[in-house]
């Protein structure tokens, strides 16, 4: 059984793998689940820790967008958007300033409460892919649902952010 590797030094960056680093892609690990500001950790928002890989984009992606893996590279590489009522995969680092060029390293997350931008109104509770990067409320009875909405999203705004529990089928 292998350890998986606390990620926190990656938060923010993109490139966290070069070159000559490419086995790293796909390498499994933990975050805490922490605020950040003027690029300090400044608390923990919660004990759960948040699942990661770190990947390489495969097209321009945003910070807090819902991505999914490319075609033949599951766990390695992403980039394109999550599909309208589609499962999905990640989170792109919300913590990134800016967006990430095709070849970037970045941490994506896979698990765990996370920031996400929404595509207006989500009243929740669950959340499926909203195309665009975008994530949407969705029927419970929706299979590929994603997550869960931790806040009240009924107010958001196409654009916004809010935080949600990135799970497969939760």
């Amino acid at each position: 059984m292998s350890t998986l590797l606390a990620f926190d030094q990656y938060l923010g960056r993109k490139n966290v793998v070069d070159l000559e680093n490419d086995r790293k892609l796909g390498e499994p690990g933990l975050l805490h689940d922490v605020a950040i500001v003027n690029g300090q950790m400044v608390r923990s928002r919660s004990a759960i820790p948040l699942e990661c890989r770190i990947v390489k984009a495969t097209a321009v992606v945003s910070p807090g967008h819902a991505i999914v893996y490319a075609a033949n590279q599951y766990g390695t590489h992403a980039g394109d958007d999550a599909a309208d009522d589609a499962q999905i995969d990640g989170i792109v680092d919300p913590f990134l300033t800016a967006d990430l060029a095709v070849g970037d390293s970045f941490v994506l997350i896979t698990g765990g409460p996370v920031l996400v931008v929404v595509n207006g109104n989500v009243a929740g509770p669950n959340i499926v892919g909203a195309g665009g990067g975008k994530v949407k409320s969705a029927l419970a009875t929706v299979a590929n649902k994603s997550g869960r909405t931790m806040e009240d999203g009924s107010s958001k705004t196409d654009g916004q952010t809010m935080r949600v529990f990135l799970g497969k089928g939760i």
